[in-house]
Order: C-alpha cells, then structure tokens, then sequence
C-alpha cells in the first residue's frame, strides 16, 4: 500500500553547477581515488583503483585499470601518496603519545 510522502529537508538535493559542450555533452573528470583492489585471473592479475567522478555520488564509484587512470590522470595519484604519508605521519605521533618514553 502505498503512502503518502512526507517532505524532509535533508532529501533536498544540492545543485551541482555542470560545464555543457555545444552538443549537450560533458567531461567525466575524477575527484578521487577511494580505494584499491586488485582482480586475480588464472594466469595475471590485474590492479583496479575505484574511482569518485565530479558530479558523481560515491555509491556511483566506479572500477577503473589503475594503469589506465595512471596514464590519464596522474595527478590523482600524487594526492594519494601525499595523503597517505599525511596519515602515516599521524599515525607515528599518535603511536608516540600512546607510549610516552619514559625517563631512566
């Protein structure tokens, strides 16, 4: 049976501003890489990436040849190793706050 809606301001969608070609088209450009994986077949294995495109929701990620993307966009993954040493460092001082030296 059905129900009658009942409005909610969190399910407003927000306008997402899109440059359109003359032919009504537009340029798929990723934002970020979310996460790795990599597809083992019988004889190689193949590295993925997946991919947040701009206009995209992440539920809406893509699997993308991380050697592809590479080639297309590498500056995707100079974020990501900046990021990652980011969190690294992070982790380190966090790891030394936990365990404190202490004095002989």
């Amino acid at each position: 049976m059905l129900r009658k809606y009942i409005t909610d301001p969190s399910h407003v969608l927000e306008e997402q501003p899109i440059s359109l070609q003359k032919d009504l088209s537009y340029e798929e450009e990723p934002v970020q890489i979310l996460d790795r994986n990599e597809q083992v077949l019988r004889s190689k294995s193949i590295p993925l990436v997946k991919v947040l495109w701009r206009s995209h929701q992440v539920e809406e990620a893509t699997w993308e040849s991380e050697e592809q993307m590479r080639q297309q966009y590498p500056y995707l993954f100079e974020r990501r190793i900046l990021l990652l040493s980011r969190v690294g460092v992070n982790q380190r001082l966090a790891r030394v706050s936990k365990h404190p030296r202490q004095a002989p």
